[in-house]
C-alpha cells in the first residue's frame, strides 16, 4: 500500500514458499504450531566463537540445529574444497 516496489522478487518469494511446504511434509503442519521465540544474533542464543572458517560455521551450525530442536537430524556441514579458499563456502549434506 505504502511501497511501490516489493521487499522480494517474486523468485525468493517462490523459494520460500517451497520450502515451507516441503518442512510440512517431512515433519507435519503441528512442527509450525509450537511456540516459538526471538532469537538474536547474541551469546545469549549463540556459543559459536567468531570467524569466518569452517569450525566457525560449524559451530553456528550445531547451534541452530540445537535452538531449533533438530539435534535428532542426522546431517553434517561439509567444507567445500573445490573452491577458493578465499570463498570457500560450507555445505550441509544428509549422512
Amino acid at each position: 500500500m505504502f511501497w511501490k516496489t516489493d521487499f522480494i522478487s517474486e523468485d525468493l518469494a517462490l523459494w520460500v514458499f517451497d520450502n515451507y511446504t516441503w518442512a510440512i511434509d517431512h515433519y507435519g503442519p503441528a512442527f509450525w504450531r509450537t511456540p516459538a521465540s526471538l532469537v538474536r544474533p547474541t551469546k545469549d542464543y549463540f556459543t559459536a566463537k567468531g570467524g569466518g572458517d569452517h569450525a566457525s560455521a560449524l559451530g553456528v551450525f550445531n547451534d541452530v540445529k540445537q535452538l531449533l530442536h533438530l539435534t535428532h537430524l542426522k546431517i553434517k556441514l561439509e567444507q567445500s574444497l573445490n573452491l577458493l579458499p578465499s570463498i570457500a563456502l560450507s555445505m550441509v549434506k544428509p549422512v
